[in-house]
């Protein structure tokens, strides 16, 4: 196996392969998916409500920045103060932004809960997912509990100026024998994304880290 090549793809940190055992070490970042299973009804509510306020705020600042430069130039330029009033317009919002950022800092650490980063662990005994925070425990799954792990495609949709667009993406899938409770929500959870939104040309490097995934589980 192309172990540097997949260490690029998936930020494979340990990989130890021997004659009697296979134990693997990944870390994913912003990966929504395994976040969730750490998150309460409120951090997830308080991130939306925070990315909400941000985003709306971004939108004013950017139409109020765009008005006032127009206006400032429209007595000297008339009817093509649009065309001239980019550049200023860039100033006057980058010169809200300086202002507003503390406010954003300071709603960002009463609202946000943040998890950066999850280390998946893989062994014989099963997968261990730690999450890069003192203040939330690892979820431990055995391994005579995984029933599978599998290449599921699907579609997704992104954003690119004005424009969105579909994209068919690759998601790495560890389907449970009998669910676990989800301890912050009232549902159980049948299936855990490992890996997500991977580009359809890495197919065949998925394919081979879910065999060794399976083979490090003994499964």
């Amino acid at each position: 196996m192309n172990q540097s090549k997949l260490t690029n793809i998936f930020q494979i940190t340990s990989y130890v392969k021997n004659e009697t055992n296979l134990t693997i070490e990944i870390n994913t970042v912003y990966h929504k998916l395994l976040q969730e299973l750490f998150f309460t009804k409120k951090e997830k509510n308080n991130n939306k409500i925070y990315e909400l306020i941000f985003n709306g705020i971004i939108i004013i600042l950017l139409l109020f920045a765009v008005t006032i430069s127009i206006l400032i130039l429209k007595p000297y330029f008339g009817d093509l103060a649009g065309l001239f009033g980019g550049c200023i317009a860039i100033i006057i919002f980058i010169v809200l932004m300086v202002i507003f950022w503390p406010f954003f800092t300071s709603l960002e650490k009463k609202l946000v809960t943040k998890i950066e980063k999850i280390t998946l662990k893989f062994s014989q005994n099963g997968l261990e997912i730690i999450p890069n925070t003192p203040k939330k425990e690892p979820i431990f799954i055995e391994s005579l509990n995984i029933a599978n792990i599998y290449v599921k495609e699907s579609e997704i949709t992104e954003s690119c100026g004005k424009r969105s667009y579909k994209r068919r993406v690759l998601n790495l899938i560890l389907l449970l024998r009998k669910t676990i409770p989800n301890k912050f929500e009232n549902k159980e959870t049948e299936e855990i994304f490992l890996l997500e939104k991977v580009n359809k040309e890495n197919l065949e490097e998925l394919k081979k880290i879910s065999e060794d995934m399976k083979e490090s589980l003994k499964i």
